[in-house]
């Protein structure tokens, strides 16, 4: 999944940001960049705008996260603001709960477990909403799950 490219607008008054180079990193971002282009219940987006300082576990430097997506999305009980983080589930599970652990999966997990709770922590003070979309619990992403 690691396919990248530019994604080209149909709806280019909803997005926030240049519009000219929209890249998109893997197919699963692709399909949510189609997704929030032309779902009705989008009203505006961006990918990689928003800015949030970490502190990484393992290098106990200050860094820089860019989540996915911003999104503002019309449901029944009003405007929902999203920042969404794109992942495989298999990147969201604490990988101590495997026999066999490989070191670059606990640091991977133990740096972006850091940067989501920064990301909970911005998002609280925002009023905005923190979610982890993977292929398990998105419509979009869900016809890719090879299991």
């Amino acid at each position: 999944m690691a396919r990248t490219g530019i994604y080209k607008l149909k709806n280019p008054h909803k997005y926030l940001g240049n519009d000219s180079s929209v890249r998109y990193k893997s197919m699963w971002e692709r399909n949510i960049m189609n997704w929030c282009d032309n779902s009705n219940t989008i009203i505006r987006w961006s990918y990689e705008q928003i800015i949030i300082p970490y502190k990484s576990p393992i290098t106990r430097k200050m860094h820089r996260y860019y989540p996915d997506f911003y999104v503002e999305h019309s449901t029944k009980k009003g405007i929902q603001k999203l920042v969404l983080e794109v992942k495989p589930h298999s990147q969201v599970l604490d990988p101590a709960r495997k026999k066999r652990v490989k070191l670059h999966e606990v640091k991977t997990y133990v740096v972006n477990e850091a940067k989501w709770q920064a990301a909970i922590r911005y998002c609280k003070r925002k009023d905005l909403e923190f979610k982890i979309i993977t292929e398990k619990n998105h419509p979009y992403l869900k016809r890719y799950n090879k299991k």
